[in-house]
């Protein structure tokens, strides 16, 4: 994703990790930091956020794509609301 970025590695992202995988039910897990460091905070947690009902990504066609041909992704297209 960084290569869709004005900045980079070092754009700012929040991530929220979900209550299962935190093993705490009652805080909710939020980080900000820059998108270099999303991969370190799975690994510290143990892998992926399991839990995670799916995230909405928008950006460019060519962001769009790049996560769906992504192998270790499983992506789906939701048709586009009716206005």
């Amino acid at each position: 994703m960084s290569r869709f970025s004005v900045d980079g590695p070092g754009t700012d992202c929040v991530a929220f990790y979900a209550s299962l995988p935190a093993a705490d039910f009652g805080d909710p897990h939020v980080w900000r930091g820059p998108l270099s460091a999303v991969p370190e905070l799975i690994e510290e947690r143990g892998g992926p956020d399991f839990d995670l009902f799916g995230t909405k990504i928008s950006g460019t066609e060519q962001l769009v794509e790049a996560v769906n041909s992504h192998t270790a992704l499983e992506t789906v297209e939701w048709p586009a609301q009716p206005r």
